[in-house]
């Protein structure tokens, strides 16, 4: 039975309640930071004024003297030792006065709250993104009583979120600046003191008073800070679960901020949410909260996510405490581990050596797709064949299955509901687009490229796709009738061999420098439309933006040309394997740079992370022996598999 609304808003605010208890322990362990750092600095503002005090009050000719370069050096080495001499300014590393040496002790030792604070904060937010991730997948599992499977969140997600500068400036940063201000404000304060000869009752409570307001900003900052990082983790895990809308949560009581109020109960897409607008904290000290709009078409959702792809059946949840359910799914659940970092070392270079064979693949083998009005093979045929027959691999299986299959594609059959498999050829990337009404190739043009390979990896990818569905004869993908595939695609630990790692390593940060070089090649483009647009050359801003649309699709398409081709071409496949293996996580989390990410597999589920590695394995199988190799030292449970599939097709 479906849970109503107020049963998902307690359970929301219970998940913050739950944050900011977390964070009063970390709140009162950064009070006694500032505590003790005061009691340091009034210490030394009592022996400041013991020390150079005379009846009048305090001796500021005496403080204005010039300390020895003997003096000068003792102190700055004090510091050293103390481990302050980090906070300390330049213009205090210089000789100095005896009022500046004193402001320069109260200006590091308030500095050193830092280090201190940020630890403490660091450490809550930490205990907050986990609890809060793993203890709203609970609770959908015990509201819904559908035992989905989930990815964790790992370090490197961690270390992301709290980098992230959200508000402008992340916490880390806001810290800094915080005792920046009262670092400067003490000095100013005990430097003013002393050239008036301001009493010490004053100038104590002046630094009192701004330890106080400091302890204030240093608690918002957690409040606010454990509110965003509740919240953030919260969509997170509602996206990981493929749920696309929101309800806006306020805490209402006679504190709840008018704001707050009038956004409780709004409803808003993930994809659209913005901090501080229509997502919280929208204020500091903010209480409010988000939950996912959980209805019926939602419950279903995650009910198809529940189902087991190898039985087939949805696997359901008992009733058990927070305690029980993590110790069962985030140690034995495989979807709940910690990914394992991946281990880069040195390897051999991979090389793709052209070569020359026999002409395995005929222009007669070729489906109507590459065929002109007058049944003449058209130039994407003849370039596709002369390639495959000067660098492709024709005793691998797959080609043997590719040169008996691509033929009959075109041809009308059942298997297709009755329809051509059709060709298009368009710029960019390719697709397979199978509906009730067709079955259609896009595939990248080959024509006019100084070096196809890339665009024909990416034909080839998809033609496997094709192959994949025509040979079942059911209208239904061959490779997701195996168990045995699926079983070992589901079951993969998601680590990646020295080797690999290595190459993607490497084929990363050339895409990286590809696309900074192309980008800054290319940026005239951008001049020229703003220049148009000062001009007053374009007659509507949507023509404007439109123009810079267009501009940014040329430089994308022109990166992703070269990216394609480097190496050899063909990485990119090899890498979108990997990616279907751990069902996204890697590209989302750029260990990869191609592949389909989460939100793609959350659709299918095993079943699309099998044809993903298929259509790639078949492309690779053809035309990159060296990367299939790689692979099967790597995974070979997984390489037999295929190969078995491959059998079966043949």
């Amino acid at each position: 039975m479906a849970k109503t609304s107020n049963y998902w808003d307690k359970r929301a605010l219970k998940r913050l309640t739950e944050a900011e208890k977390h964070s009063e322990v970390y709140i009162k362990r950064v009070k006694s930071v500032y505590e003790q750092a005061y009691k340091d600095i009034d210490r030394e503002l009592a022996s400041i004024y013991k020390n150079y005090s005379k009846e009048t009050g305090l001796d500021t000719q005496k403080l204005k003297e010039l300390l020895t370069r003997s003096e000068t050096k003792k102190t700055w080495e004090k510091m050293k030792r103390q481990g302050l001499d980090k906070y300390i300014k330049e213009n205090y590393k210089a000789r100095i006065s005896r009022a500046e040496q004193l402001q320069a002790q109260i200006y590091a030792k308030a500095k050193s709250i830092y280090p201190k604070e940020e630890l403490q904060n660091t450490m809550c937010y930490k205990g907050v993104i986990n609890q809060s991730y793993y203890k709203t997948m609970y609770d959908t599992q015990m509201g819904t009583g559908y035992a989905f499977n989930f990815a964790t969140i790992d370090n490197n997600m961690i270390d992301a979120l709290l980098q992230d500068p959200w508000s402008g400036a992340n916490y880390s940063q806001r810290i800094w600046g915080n005792t920046d201000i009262l670092a400067d404000s003490l000095s100013q304060i005990l430097g003013g003191a002393m050239l008036s000869g301001q009493g010490i009752e004053k100038t104590a409570k002046q630094i009192r008073d701004r330890f106080n307001v400091s302890e204030y900003y240093a608690e918002r900052l957690i409040r606010t800070e454990t509110n965003h990082f509740n919240n953030e983790v919260d969509a997170m895990a509602y996206e990981e679960m493929g749920l696309d809308k929101y309800v806006f949560v306020a805490t209402l009581d006679s504190r709840t901020s008018e704001i707050c109020q009038l956004m409780d109960n709004k409803v808003f897409k993930y994809s659209e949410r913005e901090e501080g607008v229509n997502y919280p904290p929208l204020h500091p000290n903010c209480r409010s909260k988000t939950r996912a709009y959980l209805g019926a078409e939602e419950e279903k959702d995650l009910q198809r996510r529940a189902r087991n792809p190898i039985t087939g059946k949805t696997e359901l949840i008992s009733n058990m405490s927070y305690k029980d359910w993590i110790k069962q799914y985030a140690q034995t659940n495989r979807d709940v581990q910690q990914p394992t970092k991946t281990v880069v070392n040195a390897s051999k270079s991979v090389k793709n050596e052209p070569k020359t064979t026999k002409n395995w693949l005929k222009t007669d083998n070729l489906p109507a797709w590459f065929k002109d009005y007058n049944g003449k093979i058209d130039e994407e045929g003849i370039l596709l064949t002369e390639w495959l027959n000067k660098n492709g691999n024709p005793n691998s299986k797959a080609s043997k299955v590719y040169s008996k299959s691509i033929k009959d594609l075109g041809k009308r059959d059942t298997n297709f509901d009755k329809k051509f498999v059709n060709m298009q050829y368009k710029e960019g990337k390719g697709s397979f687009v199978r509906d009730r009404y067709s079955n259609d190739i896009i595939a990248p043009k080959l024509t006019n490229k100084d070096n196809p390979t890339g665009s024909i990896q990416t034909m080839l990818h998809e033609n496997w796709h094709a192959i994949d569905y025509y040979k079942h004869n059911n209208g239904k993908f061959l490779s997701n009738t195996s168990d045995t595939l699926k079983k070992v695609v589901y079951d993969d630990d998601n680590k990646i061999g020295k080797d690999v790692s290595k190459l993607f390593e490497d084929f990363n940060k050339q895409c990286g420098d590809i696309a900074n070089r192309v980008s800054k090649d290319n940026h005239y483009l951008f001049e020229e439309i703003n220049k148009k647009w000062s001009e007053g050359k374009y007659k509507s801003y949507r023509s404007y933006t439109s123009a810079w649309s267009k501009a940014r699709s040329k430089i994308k398409e022109l990166i992703d040309y070269e990216e394609r081709n480097l190496m050899g071409g063909g990485v990119n496949n090899l890498q979108d394997i990997y990616d279907g293996l751990s069902a996204g996580y890697f590209k989302d989390s750029g260990t990869v740079k191609y592949g389909h990410g989460r939100k793609y597999f959350r659709k299918g589920g095993v079943d699309s992370q099998v044809r993903e590695i298929v259509a790639n394995y078949g492309a690779l199988s053809m035309t990159r022996p060296d990367l299939i190799a790689m692979l099967k030292a790597d995974k070979p449970q997984l390489v037999k598999e295929l190969e078995a599939l491959m059998d079966s097709m043949m």
